[in-house]
């Protein structure tokens, strides 16, 4: 285990604005001359840089959420977007005094990978306290991925030698991109049901990806029940069917189900091609680069 001290430290770590590993390679101007003298060339490459943040720390576009990640430029499908998270094991963060808040970053050992239970049991977790704890979550809306772990104890005997825990074994925790990301797009993981699970009472019954496709299925359903009614020459007014949907999306039950469906026949049009997740997040999800800058 690491000591509170430390935590703190990596903890403080999650406060920044542009992740420098990220950056793009910097752009040379023309007017740096071959002519000039080594010193002055590089001084003159230096005040002509122009390096491209990769990712900012800005209001998340879900209200109410804080902070949330930002992609500063594109990132393609499948790479990786950060240099990877140190990983700092708990097994009992209140038995140790650690301030309560990291409750809502620690990841369990499944999301690690195997290598978390070395150390710590199958009731260990982990905190990682860059990318991993800053970035945002909203079903349905997911574009990137956290990895496992990598572990290395240095050669280190963590039940013998006292400089143990001065350091974390687990490291190496990368995020990567499920699909493209566009520049100024908010990035989104998955938390996992059980985090939201635990706090219904703060956030409702929001819905899980499974819940939308369910949700997907009843608007297919609904679709579908109206052609077998032209079919058979049932005449319906356009404001009939819209009375049909809008009763049985908004009956008055608190489901998570419930709660994936469309409440209004605008939103119904967009979730018949795209998805009912697709209406179901943020007002935006993407902001301009220059609005982060």
């Amino acid at each position: 285990m690491m000591p509170a001290a430390s935590i703190l430290l990596s903890f403080a770590s999650i406060v920044f604005f542009c992740v420098g590993s990220f950056a793009g390679e910097p752009e040379t101007s023309t007017a740096c001359s071959s002519d000039l003298g080594g010193a002055d060339r590089e001084s003159c490459k230096i005040e002509n840089s122009n390096e491209q943040c990769g990712l900012y720390l800005a209001e998340s576009t879900i209200p109410g959420a804080g902070a949330g990640i930002y992609a500063g430029k594109h990132i393609a499908e499948e790479e990786t977007i950060d240099s990877g998270d140190l990983v700092i094991l708990f097994e009992d963060e209140r038995s140790h005094n650690v301030i309560q808040v990291l409750d809502h970053y620690v990841w369990a050992p499944e999301a690690m990978g195997n290598y978390i239970g070395i150390e710590g049991g199958s009731e260990s977790s982990g905190f990682s306290p860059g990318l991993g704890s800053a970035v945002n979550c909203w079903s349905g809306w997911i574009n990137a991925e956290t990895g496992t772990v990598d572990y290395d104890s240095a050669g280190v005997d963590r039940s013998n030698n006292p400089g143990a825990g001065a350091f974390s074994s687990y490291h190496n925790r990368s995020t990567e991109a499920l699909d493209d990301i566009e520049p100024g797009s908010e990035i989104f993981v998955s938390y996992g049901d059980t985090w939201f699970l635990k706090r219904t009472k703060t956030f409702g019954k929001l819905p899980f990806s499974h819940h939308f496709k369910k949700a997907n299925k009843i608007i297919k359903r609904y679709w579908t029940l109206l052609n077998k009614l032209e079919m058979n020459e049932t005449e319906l007014s356009e404001h009939i069917k819209e009375e049909l949907w809008l009763l049985a999306a908004n009956l008055p039950f608190d489901s998570r189900t419930m709660n994936a469906l469309p409440k209004t026949i605008d939103k119904l049009n967009v979730a018949s091609k795209l998805g009912s997740a697709k209406v179901n997040g943020p007002p935006i999800t993407k902001r301009s680069v220059e609005w982060l800058k």
